[in-house]
This record gives C-alpha cells, structure tokens and sequence, in this order.
C-alpha cells in the first residue's frame, strides 16, 4: 500500500505489520495523486507540477515529467490492450494526455474558466 503526504514523501506499507517498508522522496510539494503504472512501478503528482515514475523493486525514480505549471489534482493510467496513456488534470487549467515513452504530452485541452 502506498500513501503520499504534504510532506513531500511517499511511503509504502507493509499491510501485515502496518509499518512503513520504504520512503520515496524528491517531489518538492504534497503528494496528490498516486497511480499504478504497471506490476513493477507507480506514478505520483505533486503539487510541484511534476509527474514521477518508481520502480517497486528497488524503490529507484524511473522517469520524471515537468507536466504542469502548478498542482496536478488528478491522474489516471489507461490500458488499451498493449498501448497505455496517462491523464493528468492540474489547477492550470489544462487536462494532458500523455504517451508514457515521451516527456512530452500527445494532447492538451483547455478552456475551464476555473
């Protein structure tokens, strides 16, 4: 089980003691959103703007993404048979789709007003 904090860092717990196994640090705002990836990694969204993939295994950061100007408020991963996407949605307004091998994103909409 994973959990993130406005302490800028993520725990994972052991759900048979409920004691912290590992900390994942380097966000540099609150933890929002935390998303499996696959069954070896996750993705966080911090309040930093940044996007994160870990690795489970070894606790490593896989990729980082400067993928808003702000918060990111929501994160979704997406399966499509062998191709994957990833939402993010930030207070800038935008929602980006992202293709998880580029540190661009495919897609931005915009137009909230708020």
């Amino acid at each position: 089980m994973l959990s993130g904090g406005s302490d800028n860092i993520i725990k994972a717990w052991n759900v048979n003691t409920w004691e912290p196994v590992h900390n994942y640090k380097g966000h540099k705002g609150g933890i929002f959103c935390l998303e499996p990836f696959d069954n070896f990694s996750f993705l966080s969204c911090s309040g930093d703007g940044s996007m994160r993939r870990w690795d489970t295994e070894t606790g490593s950061l896989l990729k980082i993404w400067d993928a808003h100007k702000n918060r990111i408020l929501a994160s979704k991963v997406i399966k499509d048979g062998s191709s994957q996407m990833i939402i993010t949605a930030g207070v800038d307004r935008q929602i980006k789709v992202w293709d998880p091998r580029s540190i661009r994103p495919a897609f931005v909409f915009e137009g909230h007003d708020r």
